[in-house]
């Protein structure tokens, strides 16, 4: 017979328990071993040692044909982070097998959902709604909530995984397919967990050239245009500028008043002012906005545009700056925010590898995506062994 551990974790939960958040710490450690009574392993509930724990956590895995979890990726990382081994073992994520027995269509199902469907009961929420919801963190649940939160999950994992397995033994192809699914599984925490390297400084210093740039973009339509105050990122304004339209804008200006007793009062207001703009290219049709007398200045639309002379300058310089300014915001100064906000440490990348999204089966990338990085962000990735 086949030792079929079952296995969950509790975390605080910085960034939802992102195993990567430095900030972050491991709480418990469930595992049951076929249908036995779940075992509870205290790593950083509270103040106490945690090496015993943790090696008679290693021992049981070691001792497992299968180790099966829910959103598995999640929990590997938690126990590879504390030093904890699972090479050995083959793996089986209850969340992913549902996602091809649900013929992808159900993204990221979540455990409730899928012992729902299984009618197999629904998982305590009372540490999410009393707890976690509220502000207050992993560690300060009373032990005996959190223990019975955990001890369910993992039952409700198991359970899960029994029903599946009687469901795909009259689906061998499909089982097949699942198998190898979760073989990748392993290579994708892995890579995850190993991470890649980003250079900040290469970024910040890209991030100075583009805005260096942008300025230089901005002024010269200002002086095309023969006025200084269009906001060149505003698809109204520029909607102006291009087809035609008044833009209407506002100057801080002194007023005299005159007071009952005869004397002068000065005081700033906001006057109201209207700027006229020529036509410089025709819109294409059926690009007009629903809203007021506007037309789409969507870098696809501006692609197609039969502009000519002047206008053709001002449509190449927008192009340029919507691509510029969109590769300084998400890339150059996006992804090392994230690091910071993820607490990532020595500047690695942790992002998401996602098997149960896409409805064709192919692997996504989120947070960041990895998969669509523009060629110039890719100079920005460094070889940890430099």
């Amino acid at each position: 017979m086949k030792n079929i551990v079952t296995v969950d974790t509790e975390s605080t939960t910085i960034n939802k328990g992102h195993p990567f958040t430095k900030n972050n710490r491991l709480c418990l450690i469930g595992l049951q071993s076929n249908n036995n009574p779940v075992e509870v392993f205290n790593i950083e509930y509270d103040d106490a040692p945690y090496g015993e724990a943790l090696a008679e956590v290693q021992r049981i895995i070691n001792e497992a044909d299968v180790l099966v979890g829910f959103n598995l990726k999640h929990d590997l990382h938690w126990l590879r982070r504390y030093g904890l081994v699972f090479d050995h073992v083959t793996v089986w994520d209850v969340q992913l097998a549902y996602f091809n027995l649900a013929a992808q269509t159900k993204p990221y199902p979540s455990l409730n959902e899928v012992s729902a469907h299984y009618k197999l009961g629904q998982k305590l929420d009372v540490v999410a709604t009393e707890y976690w919801d509220k502000g207050i963190d992993t560690p300060d649940v009373p032990y005996d909530i959190l223990e019975e939160y955990l001890i369910q999950d993992v039952e409700l994992t198991y359970k899960c995984y029994l029903k599946q397995q009687e469901i795909l033994k009259t689906l061998p192809k499909l089982r097949t397919l699942v198998r190898m699914c979760n073989w990748d599984l392993l290579v994708l925490e892995e890579m995850e967990y190993n991470g890649i390297k980003l250079d900040v400084d290469a970024c910040k210093a890209a991030s100075e050239q583009a805005e260096s740039r942008l300025k230089a973009i901005d002024a010269e339509l200002d002086s095309m245009v023969d006025f200084s105050g269009i906001n060149w990122g505003s698809g109204q304004q520029l909607s102006n500028v291009l087809y035609g339209g008044i833009h209407t804008y506002t100057k801080k200006e002194p007023v005299k008043s005159i007071l009952k007793s005869g004397k002068e009062s000065w005081r700033v207001r906001n006057v109201e002012y209207k700027h006229s703009f020529p036509k410089l290219v025709e819109p294409l049709d059926k690009t007009k906005l629903k809203t007021g007398e506007y037309w789409s200045t969507s870098a696809d639309v501006l692609s197609q545009l039969k502009a000519k002379g002047k206008a053709k300058r001002i449509v190449d310089l927008i192009l340029e700056r919507h691509d510029l300014a969109k590769m300084n915001s998400t890339y150059y100064k996006g992804v090392p925010e994230l690091i910071k906000t993820m607490q990532w440490e020595d500047n690695f990348i942790h992002g998401n590898l996602n098997q149960c999204v896409a409805v064709t089966g192919r692997l996504s990338s989120t947070k960041p995506n990895m998969q669509n990085m523009p060629a110039d962000f890719d100079l920005m990735f460094r070889s940890r062994y430099d």
